[in-house]
């Protein structure tokens, strides 16, 4: 059978550019497809094991067995943690029994006596709102009147408390992200344990304060104390999420210290106990971990999700990641990822550079050398962010521009915390100065040397000068300039002065 061609010369030219449209197709499918290919290794996926059914990491897997290193029923803090919480505190997407068979203890009951955030206990009692102890700390309130709401809530949960204090005495922190559902990316894992212990801490600050307005000093600082120890168990987590809710929790509880020291209520003997148990918590940990198996996982682990499933997983991407509020993705871009040759092991590749770039600038020596450090790598980032969406896609830039956290701003946040604990000691030292003497210290060398720490942003002494009401105390916090006592933007001292100095 012979072809027989058109005789006329348009039509043989547009089939024979059709013919040749169909070819330059084709070979493009063929470039999508082995782009689509990832080979493990350590500069594409990083880790080669576990392996899932169909070919993938298995990054969830991979980080719960990390994080899990080591963790028994016994020494779990998780597991007394869930007791007083209940199933609020996990996600509803995991089997019902899924976390606790995994963690080793009996299941946890449908309904229960379990400790009640304060929005919910005051929906189910139809009682009227107070506000925070957190804004109240924070407002440098000096009398911090505690609502006779919140008093009803803490004397509800008193045995639920009582056991989140003996659970913040266990050395480690776990709760697996796997227990029997896989969510299509790790991206979408719920952190509900994060938010149900940062409200327990609310209680535990709220309970705190009241017991030292009844002269229960004992018991204030054992709620306090628990609460900087949940900051320390949180941080063992899997994620910055969490890191981020550790590092409030932690200046909270200082902002605690710090009103009891200048609240005439702690008695000298007191403050010195506190002080010293301050001293042997140390600093929060290094999030280097974090961001090494955990973080990094969830990024790498979206890339293979999404070469996976080809355009339609980047098509999903691009709405839920990159689209709300930002009005960047177009229906051409979507149309256009079916014949995108997009590299995901460039991408990965990418990520694990920037990855590497974060964890050594975190792992400097002083702080002005990690903030320098870490602004020439975020300065990347940033200029990626000025280039055209689709050249990003195609050289394999995009997680970086869309996906990569402000590191600089978790580093000032995390520093922040060692300087925040370093003040309150300092504080504390300062009240028990003022027992003795009647009047405040003339400068910091007149207390304990072992009381004074230098700044963390510095390495220098804190500034300190007595006042004719009290004293003013602060770091001069990232920016490392001394503006005056002052933290309100773009000034960044952080103050632990007392009286609270005014906002400007």
């Amino acid at each position: 059978m012979k072809l027989h061609l058109p005789q006329r010369r348009l039509w043989r030219a547009a089939i024979y550019l059709t013919s040749l449209v169909l070819i330059l197709i084709a070979i493009d499918l063929i470039f999508v497809q082995l782009g689509r290919t990832i080979r493990p290794g350590y500069s594409t996926t990083r880790i080669t094991s576990p392996v899932l059914p169909d070919g993938r990491i298995d990054y969830l897997l991979a980080v719960d067995d990390h994080f899990g290193r080591g963790v028994t029923p016994e020494n779990n803090a998780a597991i007394p943690f869930l007791r007083a919480l209940g199933r609020q505190a996990l996600s509803p997407a995991q089997p019902t029994n899924g976390v606790t068979d995994r963690l080793g203890m009996e299941p946890l009951s449908e309904k229960g006596n379990y400790l009640q955030t304060f929005q919910n206990f005051r929906t189910l009692q139809n009682l009227p709102d107070e506000q925070d102890i957190r804004e109240l700390l924070k407002d440098g309130d000096p009398h911090l009147q505690i609502g006779p709401v919140a008093r009803q809530w803490i004397k509800t949960y008193d045995l639920q408390l009582n056991l989140i204090v003996d659970a913040s005495r266990l050395s480690r922190f776990f709760i697996p992200f796997y227990a029997g559902h896989r969510d299509e990316t790790m991206i979408s894992v719920q952190l509900r344990h994060a938010g149900s212990l940062r409200e327990s801490t609310r209680a535990l600050l709220t309970r705190a304060a009241i017991r030292l307005e009844t002269g229960d000093v004992a018991g204030f600082r054992n709620d306090v104390l628990a609460v900087h120890r949940w900051s320390r168990l949180l941080s063992q987590s899997q994620t910055l999420v969490e890191r981020l809710v550790a590092i409030d929790m932690e200046r909270t509880a200082c902002l605690m210290d710090r009103f009891a020291a200048t609240s005439g209520r702690l008695p000298a003997t007191d403050a010195r106990a506190h002080a010293d148990d301050l001293a042997h918590l140390s600093d929060l940990p290094s999030p280097v971990d974090i961001i090494d198996a955990g973080e990094r996982y969830f990024i790498l682990d979206l890339c293979q999700w999404m070469a996976r499933g080809g355009s339609n997983n980047v098509a999903v991407f691009l709405d839920e990641i990159v689209g709300p509020g930002g009005g960047q993705v177009h229906s051409w871009t979507k149309f256009a990822t079916h014949f995108l040759p997009l590299q995901y092991e460039d991408s990965m590749r990418t990520m694990n550079a920037f990855d590497d770039g974060v964890i050594i600038a975190w792992r400097q020596p002083t702080w002005a050398q990690r903030r320098q450090a870490m602004q020439l790598w975020e300065d990347d980032a940033r200029q990626l962010g000025s280039r055209n969406l689709l050249n990003d896609f195609l050289s394999g830039d995009w997680p970086v521009r869309f996906l990569l956290p402000s590191f600089t701003h978790i580093m000032e946040l995390d520093e922040s915390a060692h300087a925040e604990l370093r003040l309150t000691r300092i504080a504390l030292a300062i009240s028990i100065y003022k027992s003795q003497h009647n009047t405040y210290p003339a400068s910091l060398t007149d207390l304990t040397p072992a009381d004074v720490s230098a700044d963390p942003f510095t390495d220098a002494s804190f500034i300190y000068t007595r006042t004719p009401t009290g004293y003013r105390l602060y770091s001069v916090g990232p920016n490392m300039i001394d503006d005056n006592d002052n933290h309100q933007k773009p000034q960044d001292d952080i103050s632990a002065s007392f009286p609270t100095p005014p906002k400007p």
